[in-house]
């Protein structure tokens, strides 16, 4: 994620694609605090000018980290509190989750987002990164398993091997 993710957000925000009220909050099961956080996250953007130094000091101000299980409703009912917490509370606020996640937890993760992490007061998406399944009827079934718990309109999904 420090690779690709991060630089295409900062290129986002200096675009002004992220609006002036966002937030980037990370979470992973690795026990890290929000400075090595931000500093690995922030390591593989390019800084070029005083300008683009004072943009990334800003955008590093809005990462946060929270850690926990995937497989834990509690872990994420306390991501939910933190994300409530440091939220604006007069702004239609949305959440987007993108996941980059072995296959091995994604049924858990997901089910528990859609339990545990909704927004009350703007849209909600999932982002689903990785190879989706191993097959046809792998992929068929992890779809059914998103659609339990998420609308069509809010699931987006990127496999690298399908295209």
């Amino acid at each position: 994620s420090h690779r690709k993710i991060f630089p295409a957000l900062f290129a986002l925000m200096q675009q002004g694609m992220l609006g002036s009220c966002y937030q980037v909050v990370g979470y992973a099961r690795s026990a890290m605090n929000i400075e090595d956080f931000r500093a690995k996250m922030v390591s593989k953007i390019p800084v070029k000018t005083p300008e683009e130094r004072k943009q990334l000091e800003e955008f590093t101000q809005r990462l946060h980290y929270v850690s926990g299980q995937y497989d834990r409703a509690e872990d994420l009912q306390s991501l939910d509190r933190y994300l409530r917490d440091t939220e604006p509370v007069d702004l239609s606020v949305n959440r987007l989750c993108y996941l980059s996640l072995p296959p091995s937890v994604f049924m858990d993760i997901t089910m528990l987002i859609g339990e545990n992490m909704r927004s009350s007061s703007g849209w909600n998406r999932i982002v689903v990164e990785k190879p989706f399944g191993r097959d046809t009827e792998s992929r068929r079934e992890l779809s059914a398993w998103l659609r339990e718990h998420f609308a069509e309109s809010e699931i987006y999904r990127m496999d690298h091997y399908l295209g």
